[in-house]
This record gives C-alpha cells, structure tokens and sequence, in this order.
C-alpha cells in the first residue's frame, strides 16, 4: 500500500560528478576527486576559492532541470513522507503543476530546515523534508556539500531522521534512482543502520543503471533492486492500484 511507504527521491552520484567536472572547467583545473565532500574540502582549502560563486554554478544548473511525469506521480501519490538529498525544486513544481486537478490528493508541507521541523501535519498532509538544502533560498536553506556544511546540519539531520527509530514495520521504503554509492547516500545508510533499521526490513530502489556485479552487495544490505525507470515503474504501479482500489471496493461493497 503506498501510503506506508516513505520515498527518497535522491541526487545520482553521476550528477554530482558531472557537477564537479563542469566546475573544474571553469576553474581550469582537474582536483580528480569523485567524492563531492571531498571536492569541496579541498576547495575550501585554497583561498582563492568563493564557496558562493560553487553554489551558484550547482543553482544554474540544477535551475534548468525540467519535470517528467515521474516526478508528476511521486508529487500526486499519498506517500507517509518523503526525504530527498536533492537540493533542486522539480517535485515542488510538479506539485504545483498537479494542484486542483484530479491528480492532487494530498497537501505538501516543506520541511527545509530545523526552524521549520515542529509541524503537525494534517490528516490530508504530508512533510517533505529537504535535508541538503534548497536552490530556492540559498541564504534561507544553505546548500550542504562540505565536512562543514554537514556538521552545521547535523542536528537537523538527527531531527528527521530520529523518527525512523519506531517506525511500524508495516513501513516499506523505496527510493528512486538512489547510487548508494556517493557520501551523501553512505550517510543515510549509515543512520538506519545507528538504529538497527536494515536488520529489520528491507528497502527497495528503483534503479534501471544499476550494475549487476554489485547486486550481491546490495542483498546483503538488504536492498532490493527494481531494474526499471521510474516512468515505467509508476506505470506498472498505478496499474495495480486501480485494479486492487477496484477489488477493495468489490469487498466492501461499495
């Protein structure tokens, strides 16, 4: 039932790489770092180096993004919550773009920041928690890409995610396009792991790129791989919830 399931639509490692490459050309240099904390801290290190004009490269970028279908049907659904590490706007305007049409079943409220946590949502609401940051105020929501940046935000982290300690093992948690690979992922799993998460459910990633010779690894993280796209995965999955929705009206009589 999706409405027990939290999703985490995420930044690909292989954006951020391409993040970092892109910035080198500016910078005419080649640092041949793939970790973006790292990127960062090495950046950081030299004092020509303005952390401002990195920030506002990612927001060009991630600025001329454009919203799918996919992100559409993550914005329409009724999910428990949603947690993304992404810092760009494409499912706040796919929600936008959903309201007051017959696909807007559920309100957002957005979490972005530890002042903005203490909120109790409705029974037609759900919190969206953006915990790197948002590109639509920078000064409001800083963008989380450093050791440093990571420390000011961990106590926000610890907010958001110190609600998977009880969470019902009737929860399910699927991610769309999740790498797992890059420090930003490592870090998440690291907290579910803080509180014995993964040795109780397994989650599930919808990842049509995944490389099969990691598939091991993942089962014994208990990750469970769903090789398709997203659109063909939301596909399939509003295909089964019209045919159960009908089968639970045929049962209740409805």
């Amino acid at each position: 039932d999706h409405r027990d399931l939290h999703s985490f639509p995420t930044r690909r490692s292989s954006d951020l790489n391409q993040i970092m490459s892109l910035f080198e050309e500016k910078l005419s240099k080649s640092l041949n770092v793939h970790d973006v904390v790292e990127f960062i801290d090495i950046l950081s290190a030299s004092k020509d180096f303005d952390r401002e004009e990195f920030d506002t490269f990612v927001f060009d970028l991630l600025s001329k993004l454009v919203i799918n279908e996919s992100h559409k049907i993550i914005a329409s659904l009724p999910w428990r919550m949603i947690i993304t590490t992404n810092q760009d706007t494409l499912i706040e305007q796919a929600y936008d773009n959903i309201r007051n049409t017959p696909e807007h079943l559920i309100d957002f409220k957005y979490c972005k920041s530890k002042q903005e946590y203490f909120y109790t949502t409705g029974a037609n609401e759900i919190k969206y928690y953006k915990l790197n940051g948002c590109i639509s105020d920078r000064k409001r929501y800083p963008l989380v890409f450093s050791s440093e940046d990571f420390d000011r935000a961990k106590p926000y982290y610890k907010l958001v995610l110190n609600n998977l300690k009880s969470v019902s093992d009737k929860i399910k948690f699927i991610s769309i396009g999740y790498s797992y690979s890059d420090p930003l992922s490592k870090i998440l799993l690291n907290k579910f792991d803080s509180y014995s998460y993964r040795e109780r459910r397994w989650s599930f990633n919808v990842d049509p790129e995944v490389n099969e010779n990691q598939l091991e690894y993942f089962s014994q993280n208990r990750i469970c791989i769903i090789k398709l796209k997203s659109q063909e995965f939301f596909s399939l999955f509003k295909e089964w919830e019209e045919s159960n929705a009908a089968s639970f009206t045929r049962s209740k009589k409805i």
